[in-house]
């Protein structure tokens, strides 16, 4: 069913969405970065029938006031489900903000290294066009070198090691409700571009002990049956968690130097932008870009 929206007159200019399940840690990094990087944003949470409930963990935080919560109960997951309710709520929030980021709880965005000095609300002013799709950037913990990830205190003061992931340049900023996300959020309806200012920071792997306790606990999810019936079981359900991590893990603590991150950095951009069908016809307008690209692991700086 096409959705009739009515006129844009947006009276605020950022609001930041999205869905959980038993996702506390991940939660508190959400709201307190956007809460700190951009004050006075909305922020709406979509509580997909969590243990401990997430109103509990915001009154934890001491951001009651500033986190809506909507409560759902726990029905059987389904990615196109997930999908439809998002772009929902951000085509609802964008007739009072200017601009509506929508992400997975473990996805942030964060100034790129060369725009770092900028705060993260004029660079998403910066953006001209309708939909955006930040650079993904996976961080993992280099264990050896670096501690325990502290949920509460800023990514960046913690980690630096990561992998560009072309399934992570998500089309997450939002600036007209004519689009429908398609499933995992990761292509769009509309066309979009892609972003070097600015990263979806995916932090899936930005812990060892949380990674693999999380993966084991997401084995325990249920799924609708048309994920099943499509073989759309997410990785994490099949996948042993140790044996999962040990490679990646691994590989980040072998990383000793930065003098190749900015060629790196500029090759998998190059590829995002000279993106190609089958056919081999590059994509200026499309729903899906088809890519699967991630790079080595190098050092958050340099580029």
């Amino acid at each position: 069913m096409d959705i009739s929206w009515p006129e844009r007159q947006p009276v605020q200019r950022f609001c930041c969405i999205t869905m959980v399940k038993d996702e506390e840690l991940f939660i508190e990094q959400w709201a307190t970065h956007y809460a700190r990087e951009l004050p006075g944003c909305g922020l709406i949470i979509v509580d997909h029938g969590s243990t401990p409930p997430v109103v509990e963990t915001i009154a934890r935080l001491g951001l009651t006031t500033r986190v809506s919560v909507i409560a759902m109960p726990s029905f059987p997951f389904d990615d196109r489900t997930k999908s439809a309710i998002l772009s929902s709520l951000a085509g609802a929030a964008l007739c009072g903000y200017e601009t509506v980021i929508t992400s997975d709880v473990d996805e942030i965005l964060i100034p790129m290294p060369s725009t770092a000095a900028t705060p993260l609300s004029d660079l998403l002013d910066g953006e001209t066009a309708t939909f955006v799709a930040p650079t993904g950037v996976e961080f993992i913990h280099n264990a050896d070198v670096e501690k325990d990830f502290d949920f509460s205190q800023p990514l960046l003061q913690q980690r630096r090691f990561v992998r560009f992931h072309s399934a992570y340049s998500k089309p997450a900023i939002w600036r007209s409700n004519s689009a429908t996300f398609g499933s995992g959020q990761h292509h769009l309806s509309e066309p979009y571009v892609f972003t070097s200012k600015i990263a979806l920071a995916h932090l899936k792997y930005v812990d060892v002990k949380v990674a693999r306790n999380r993966q084991a606990h997401r084995s325990d999810f249920q799924y609708s049956n048309r994920q099943l019936a499509q073989g759309g079981v997410p990785s994490w359900e099949t996948t042993d968690p140790a044996k999962w991590s040990r490679t990646l893990f691994g590989n980040a603590t072998r990383v000793t130097d930065q003098f190749n991150s900015g060629k790196v950095f500029s090759e998998f951009y190059a590829e995002m932008n000279n993106r190609q069908n089958k056919d081999g016809v590059v994509l200026t307008a499309h729903t899906k870009h088809a890519l699967k690209s991630k790079t080595e692991i190098v050092i958050f700086a340099g580029f």
